[in-house]
């Protein structure tokens, strides 16, 4: 990259700031649910798999994979009146990695057709990817919601919303839905001309708890992301003999990581966090540039015990995890545009 060329994430961050300036505590921002992050899974120890940093080339410069990464926030940790803005300009002085990359989650039968979403005006005004998490009807496929969802992503495009992935039943698997393998798989046939019709590609994504059903869920789509957590302890899998990054590169799609944490639900050691960024880390500066899409940390809480283990800001309520700073700001650094 030519130094006179701002990267990405100077630009996102620039504007981030700025953004943050006019609208810092104007109004309660919206935010999602992790449902990941299911058992225990401490591991303690590991082998290093991946080299550590950005891939070199054969004149031994570096390239960067260039992967968004950024965060997903639950706006239920921040003080009442902190507007989603403020909170991300906060995640980015705090780590010091303007985010690159949100989560958008939009109710069932929720189309939006202007940036009134927090996240998604945030995304327009920054040039971020928006992750948009959509949930059409799939008990019975709809074609005025298949109508609605082209709709909306026409309007959010020509609204100024430039970077996005388009997600259809998020965790699928996950215990709001229960969709069935043949219904996911359908509704992605059913529901693809126009969740693809704005241009933007087309995810699926899985619970990391359902490893042994990703691949029997895997529909026509342009990437395959999941959300999986530390306290799972299976993040190798993700990229060995079967696992989803491992079949997305073998059929050719762009591989996502769409929430990472410590974990949704219960307790996780420090050494497990370390060991899953590390690893993580290695695994996806080991990616050729260009294969892959999203990855966010869920910067958020659920009600069972450990789970605050994400919540990295506000500060200063949770300092114990304070250490995640370094390691997500190592992991940023490796892979980032």
């Amino acid at each position: 990259m030519r130094e006179d060329v701002p990267s990405r994430r100077q630009m996102i961050g620039g504007a981030a700031l700025s953004v943050a300036g006019l609208v810092m505590f104007t109004g309660r921002g919206g935010g999602g649910g992790a449902e990941e992050g299911e058992g225990t899974g401490a591991r303690l120890s590991r082998t290093r798999l991946f080299r550590t940093g950005p891939a070199q080339t054969a004149a031994g410069t570096t390239t960067s994979p260039g992967v968004p990464i950024g965060v997903t926030l639950n706006m239920s940790v921040f003080p009442r009146g902190t507007s989603m803005a403020a909170a991300l300009a906060e995640w980015a002085k705090v780590t010091g990695c303007p985010p690159l990359a949100t989560k958008v989650y939009l109710s069932h039968r929720q189309f939006p057709v202007n940036l009134g979403n927090d996240k998604i005006r945030w995304c327009a005004a920054t040039g971020a990817t928006a992750i948009l998490c959509y949930e059409p009807s799939f008990s019975s496929f709809s074609k005025a919601d298949a109508a609605a969802l082209e709709h909306s992503l026409a309007a959010l495009k020509s609204g100024g919303l430039r970077h996005a992935v388009v997600v259809l039943w998020t965790e699928p698997q996950g215990h709001k839905r229960h969709l069935t393998a043949t219904q996911f798989k359908d509704g992605f046939r059913f529901y693809g001309a126009a969740a693809r019709s704005a241009g933007w590609p087309l995810y699926c994504c899985m619970n990391g708890s359902a490893q042994d059903q990703w691949a029997a869920y895997l529909p026509d789509a342009d990437g395959y992301a999941l959300d999986d957590y530390a306290s799972r302890g299976n993040w190798k899998a993700i990229w060995g003999p079967g696992g989803i990054a491992t079949m997305a590169d073998r059929n050719g799609k762009k591989f996502g990581w769409f929430e990472m944490g410590s974990s949704a639900s219960k307790p996780v050691s420090k050494a497990t966090v370390t060991a899953y960024f590390t690893d993580a880390r290695d695994y996806l500066a080991s990616r050729k540039p260009g294969t892959t899409g999203p990855v966010t940390w869920y910067n958020g809480a659920a009600s069972e015990p450990g789970g605050l283990a994400n919540t990295v800001i506000p500060t200063a309520s949770h300092q114990a995890n304070a250490y995640i700073v370094g390691l997500y700001s190592k992991l940023y650094q490796a892979v980032a545009p």
